[in-house]
């Protein structure tokens, strides 16, 4: 309830802007039309693959490869978080990268790490929706 009155789908879209973080704003506009347009009033599932490679270099890690965004339309947007494994249990997000539409991108970083990761890879917690 919001004022004493059920909240509307609206109503509770602008609490939620009045609210949300700078990496939600992804159009720029300090709004979520984006995001409840595909994921509260949309039906799009995107799918994700990843190719990522974890290599020493030096004192830091070298991640790169591919990751894409699939099976959605153009202006489709989604912010998926990258994570690494260091053993089990033992996750860290490195990072967040924004995608619209169906794409390809590739990813080429290094990183101070605590320690070598034995693995790259996506959405570990399912904070993106995603098609298997």
């Amino acid at each position: 309830m919001v004022g004493g009155k059920f909240a509307s789908t609206a109503g509770f879209q602008k609490v939620v802007e009045r609210h949300m973080v700078p990496a939600m704003n992804a159009t720029g506009d300090g709004k979520l039309d984006w995001f409840f347009n595909q994921w509260v009033y949309g039906t799009e599932i995107p799918r994700y693959t990843s190719d990522l490679k974890v290599e020493a270099a030096g004192e830091e890690t070298h991640i790169h490869g591919t990751i894409r965004q699939q099976g959605v339309s153009k202006d489709f947007r989604a912010i998926v978080p990258i994570y690494v494994e260091f053993g089990k249990n033992e996750t860290a997000r490195i990072g967040m990268l924004p995608l619209i539409g169906e794409v390809s991108v590739p990813v080429d970083v290094k990183l101070k790490l605590p320690q070598k990761p034995r693995r790259a890879y996506l959405n570990a917690h399912g904070e993106v929706l995603t098609r298997e």
